[in-house]
């Protein structure tokens, strides 16, 4: 009787230990499966915007110009934050690298333990803002990246850059990992910021010989935006903001903006003395663009090609139509029966009438709004058509309703 029982103990201790080495081996099994499929480095990939690919009218000169404005960077700066809490950071110089829009650059063989589910990555091209830098640099709390927020006035910068246009963007990336980990992972880096620009043209032109334009208002930008897109929406990324209105007036001394080409000599009407913002019936159809020229050494260089007369503006999140900038146009012409006539247009950018329309409201970082003014002398009307275009390519063509 003894003996069965110690013989029973035996075969059951024996069938323990089997359970619990099968178990082990088991165990085993799943970890080398899991360790072959964890990558052991990760490559992390920044993706400069390209600039929008512009209508299929323009020259291949044309279009390679337009990708390269604006896109120059000359550093980077990233965080990762892993369960919430800092776990690498790091500067990184690219003004050796000829780094612009279009082209990438990796960062290699970073630790696979900073990456799984939790992990999130925020980064920022072209930060010269020290005391911000500083400030991110040292802050090891996740809802301070998250909610910090940039306030810079882009239309002035702009005009006192002798390119006149923004040299070095400000661009933001920002990617959650909740979707699982790859040994190669790519982050978008966008301008925080959109731009505006105008071109006009003639319609029905009969009882003027030219039109002047007095005033072109923009309502309703932005100088104050948060740094990253990481809200469900755009309007919960703009909370905070500081309006900024833009007015662009003829014969401004500063500027000096103009109707003009871009790229056909004579750029302007009246060559012997200073540009204006002037519709002349006899000018060539491409003279249609609000245009300004470059400076060097404090003088206007009117022997070059001059640059399209940008507005800024950063982020700007809106849910229904009063978010959208209003803009307005002040001109006068001379009409040959009923003498000088003042008139003002007005319109929102945006329409949900059209089906390529601008469907969102406010502005979008990383995108061009192109604004093509039509004049009508004949109804003493001006209709506005909006192409707005992201640095990506063309995504909407709208037309909306003057109020």
């Amino acid at each position: 009787m003894k003996f069965y029982r110690i013989t029973e103990m035996m075969l059951w201790a024996a069938m323990l230990c089997g359970t619990i080495s099968c178990h082990k081996e088991s165990l085993k099994n799943i970890d080398s499966e899991m360790s072959e499929q964890r990558p052991e480095t990760v490559e992390l990939s920044f993706n400069f915007s390209m600039a929008p690919v512009e209508l299929e009218r323009r020259t291949v000169a044309e279009k390679s110009a337009v990708r390269e404005e604006e896109g120059d960077v000359s550093s980077l700066m990233y965080a990762i934050f892993k369960n919430d809490r800092m776990v690498w950071y790091q500067e990184i110089d690219l003004s050796d690298k000829a780094i612009h829009t279009g082209k990438s650059y990796s960062v290699l063989n970073l630790k696979s333990e900073f990456f799984d589910n939790t992990t999130q990555i925020f980064a920022l091209a072209n930060m010269n803002d020290t005391q911000l830098k500083n400030q991110l640099m040292n802050e090891k709390d996740i809802s301070k990246w998250k909610d910090c927020t940039y306030n810079v006035k882009l239309n002035e910068i702009a005009g006192k850059s002798d390119s006149r246009v923004v040299d070095n963007p400000v661009m933001a990336g920002y990617l959650s990992l909740n979707d699982g980990v790859t040994d190669k992972i790519s982050i978008k880096m966008e301008r925080i910021y959109c731009r505006i620009w105008f071109s006009f043209v003639w319609q029905n032109h009969k009882n003027s010989d030219c039109v002047i334009i007095d005033e072109i208002k923009i309502s309703g930008l932005n100088q104050q935006s948060r740094l990253f897109n990481n809200r469900r929406y755009v309007w919960e990324d703009n909370v905070v903001e500081i309006k900024e209105d833009m007015v662009i007036k003829n014969e401004d001394t500063n500027q000096y903006p103009f109707i003009g080409s871009l790229t056909q000599y004579p750029y302007y009407s009246g060559s012997n003395t200073n540009p204006k913002l002037e519709l002349v019936e006899q000018q060539n159809e491409d003279h249609n663009v609000l245009c300004r020229f470059t400076w060097k050494g404090g003088n206007m260089v009117k022997t070059s090609p001059p640059v399209r007369y940008y507005v800024y503006s950063l982020q700007k999140g809106g849910i229904n139509i009063e978010h959208d900038p209003l803009i307005e146009v002040k001109y006068h012409y001379t009409h040959k029966d009923y003498g000088v006539l003042y008139k003002k247009a007005t319109a929102r950018l945006y329409d949900k009438s059209s089906n390529f329309g601008k469907k969102h409201h406010g502005l979008l970082r990383n995108y061009t709004y192109r604004l093509n003014c039509i004049v009508n002398t004949t109804t003493n009307t001006m209709e506005l058509q909006v192409l707005s275009v992201p640095w990506y390519e063309i995504v909407i063509n709208d037309i909306p309703s003057f109020e």
